[in-house]
């Protein structure tokens, strides 16, 4: 089974950044981040840690991290995946490899890289959907989009959806080989 979290961004405002409690391997990873993404990068790790600390009844903080030859994390004991953009935090668990993008949909320009995914670039939602599409599917495989997840052109994944927030909609697509897929919203 997969379970897959969306918690908002905002929702972590009160906690402060604190690395010395946190994973030596992944303090390592924050600390070289700018101000903005050491911040949001910890609150992903906040929230993976209490979402495996739940389901797992793990502490992260204690289990040895790794990097894969491309930089994707990874622990033995449970196949995890992050992502965020704009107000938005997503994190998958599961047993066997997992992807998991999430994409605000905006109006930016995106005829450059329209043009490589083949989508008309006035068709935004589209784009991001193909987006992220690959960006699930390059996480999983550990392998980043660039540039074999363009060169086959395969945009099928385990699930999509449009989620939103009181301000934004988001695509949020998931890789992974198990079908039982579950979504939770940690809203407050």
């Amino acid at each position: 089974m997969v379970n897959v979290y969306v918690k908002k961004i905002s929702d972590f405002a009160n906690i402060n950044v604190d690395l010395s409690n946190i994973n030596k391997t992944r303090k390592e990873y924050l600390e070289k981040l700018s101000s903005n993404s050491q911040k949001i990068s910890y609150y992903a790790w906040i929230f993976l840690k209490e979402r495996v600390l739940e389901e797992f009844n793990l502490n992260i903080d204690e289990l040895h991290l790794t990097y894969n030859e491309h930089g994707k994390p990874m622990f033995k004991e449970f196949c995890f995946n992050i992502s965020h953009s704009k107000n938005l935090i997503a994190v998958g668990l599961s047993n066997n490899p997992i992807g998991v993008d999430i994409q605000v949909i905006e109006g930016k320009d995106v005829s450059k890289l329209s043009k490589k995914l083949e989508i008309k670039d006035d068709d935004v939602p589209a784009f991001y959907k193909v987006f992220s599409s690959l960006e699930a599917k390059g996480k999983k495989e550990g392998t980043g989009i660039f540039p074999s997840s363009l060169k086959n052109k395969d945009y099928n994944i385990s699930k999509q959806l449009i989620i939103s927030d009181e301000t934004n909609d988001y695509v949020l697509s998931i890789d992974c080989e198990d079908k039982d897929i579950n979504i939770k919203y940690n809203y407050n």
